[in-house]
């Protein structure tokens, strides 16, 4: 009986220790435009086509322990693009705005940014 017993514990130690270690846990996870400097781009801002944007994308992890590399699915406009994470914190990516609603979203947390890019062409001087 007792040998019984301890070959169904180690059993369940080789079964636990087989687990999938290596997905991410994400306690919070925030996509955002940003300016060359990390400033967010706020939607009341004037989009300037000559200036540089990009996405900001920022993880932390709900483990406790070691970080595994970790793939992050996000979709820009649409896309779908993948960015990959071996520590907790921030990464930015350049970006190139459409005119329009351009949208940015972390797919498995579902966290959004938006922001509205409109023509200097569609601009009328009112005098």
């Amino acid at each position: 009986m007792k040998l019984k017993l301890l070959s169904v514990l180690l059993i369940l130690v080789i079964i636990g220790g087989c687990s999938d270690d290596t997905e991410l846990l994400l306690a919070e996870s925030e996509i955002s435009f940003v300016y060359e400097d990390e400033s967010k781009v706020l939607e009341s801002d004037c989009i300037d086509p000559n200036k540089n944007y990009k996405l900001l994308l920022r993880v932390v992890s709900n483990k406790i322990g070691d970080f595994k590399p970790t793939k992050v699915d996000y979709t820009l406009n649409g896309s779908l693009y993948s960015i990959t994470f071996t520590s907790e914190g921030s990464k930015t990516i350049p970006v190139n705005l459409i005119e329009g609603e351009n949208i940015a979203q972390i797919v498995r947390s579902g966290s959004e940014s938006r922001i509205h890019v409109v023509s200097q062409e569609d601009f009328v001087l009112v005098e």
